[in-house]
Protein backbone atom coordinates (compact mmCIF):
# COMPACT_ATOMS: atom_id res chain seq x y z
CA UNK A 1 0.00 0.00 0.00
CA UNK A 2 0.79 3.48 -0.65
CA UNK A 3 0.81 6.19 2.25
CA UNK A 4 1.43 10.68 1.91
CA UNK A 5 2.81 11.65 5.23
CA UNK A 6 2.42 15.14 5.92
CA UNK A 7 4.54 16.65 8.92
CA UNK A 8 5.36 19.37 10.98
CA UNK A 9 7.62 19.73 13.07
CA UNK A 10 6.63 20.57 17.00
CA UNK A 11 8.28 22.90 19.26
CA UNK A 12 11.21 20.20 20.40
CA UNK A 13 11.49 19.66 16.64
CA UNK A 14 12.34 23.15 15.77
CA UNK A 15 14.63 23.40 18.77
CA UNK A 16 16.56 20.14 17.82
CA UNK A 17 17.10 21.06 14.21
CA UNK A 18 19.97 19.33 14.19
CA UNK A 19 18.95 16.12 14.81
CA UNK A 20 16.10 16.56 12.34
CA UNK A 21 18.27 13.95 10.26
CA UNK A 22 18.25 11.30 13.16
CA UNK A 23 14.75 11.65 13.58
CA UNK A 24 14.15 10.80 9.97
CA UNK A 25 16.51 7.89 10.16
CA UNK A 26 14.20 7.10 13.42
CA UNK A 27 11.24 6.72 11.17
CA UNK A 28 12.74 4.88 8.03
CA UNK A 29 13.76 2.44 10.98
CA UNK A 30 10.18 1.95 12.13
CA UNK A 31 8.84 1.99 8.27
CA UNK A 32 10.96 -0.62 7.77
CA UNK A 33 10.74 -3.08 11.09
CA UNK A 34 7.02 -3.52 9.75
CA UNK A 35 8.20 -4.34 6.58
CA UNK A 36 7.26 -0.91 4.54
CA UNK A 37 9.91 1.40 3.34
CA UNK A 38 9.99 5.30 3.14
CA UNK A 39 10.41 6.10 -0.87
CA UNK A 40 11.24 9.54 -1.13
CA UNK A 41 11.20 12.67 1.46
CA UNK A 42 10.66 16.07 0.78
CA UNK A 43 11.45 19.14 2.88
CA UNK A 44 8.77 21.65 2.02
CA UNK A 45 7.91 25.17 2.33
CA UNK A 46 3.99 26.52 3.31
CA UNK A 47 1.52 24.31 5.30
CA UNK A 48 3.79 21.06 5.66
CA UNK A 49 7.61 20.56 6.89
CA UNK A 50 8.08 17.89 5.21
CA UNK A 51 5.99 15.57 3.26
CA UNK A 52 7.44 11.47 2.90
CA UNK A 53 6.04 8.78 0.44
CA UNK A 54 5.94 5.85 2.05
CA UNK A 55 5.23 2.03 0.66
CA UNK A 56 4.15 -0.14 3.98
CA UNK A 57 2.40 -3.67 3.71
CA UNK A 58 -0.94 -2.77 5.60
CA UNK A 59 -2.77 0.21 7.51
CA UNK A 60 -2.54 -1.99 10.74
CA UNK A 61 1.61 -1.80 10.25
CA UNK A 62 1.86 1.82 9.35
CA UNK A 63 -0.48 2.65 11.94
CA UNK A 64 2.12 1.05 14.48
CA UNK A 65 5.23 2.83 12.60
CA UNK A 66 3.80 6.21 12.69
CA UNK A 67 2.47 6.05 16.77
CA UNK A 68 6.02 4.90 17.16
CA UNK A 69 7.59 8.30 15.12
CA UNK A 70 4.92 10.00 17.73
CA UNK A 71 6.79 8.66 20.29
CA UNK A 72 9.69 11.30 19.21
CA UNK A 73 7.61 14.16 19.79
CA UNK A 74 9.50 15.94 17.39
CA UNK A 75 6.71 15.78 14.40
CA UNK A 76 3.15 15.69 14.19
CA UNK A 77 1.84 13.73 11.04
CA UNK A 78 -0.91 13.56 8.94
CA UNK A 79 -1.22 10.08 7.24
CA UNK A 80 -3.10 9.71 3.82
CA UNK A 81 -3.96 6.30 1.93
CA UNK A 82 -2.75 6.65 -2.07
CA UNK A 83 -4.22 4.50 -4.40
CA UNK A 84 -2.57 4.55 -7.82
CA UNK A 85 -4.46 6.27 -10.92
CA UNK A 86 -4.78 2.81 -12.82
CA UNK A 87 -6.00 1.07 -10.06
CA UNK A 88 -8.72 3.66 -9.06
CA UNK A 89 -9.42 3.76 -12.87
CA UNK A 90 -9.61 -1.06 -12.33
CA UNK A 91 -12.08 0.01 -9.38
CA UNK A 92 -14.28 2.82 -11.09
CA UNK A 93 -14.84 0.44 -14.03
CA UNK A 94 -15.99 -2.70 -11.68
Amino acid sequence: MNFIVFGHFTQTGVEKVMNVKECVLKMDTLVRSVGGKVRDLYYTLGTYDFVAFIEAPDEKGMLKAMMEVAKFGMMRTETLIAVPAKETAQIIKT
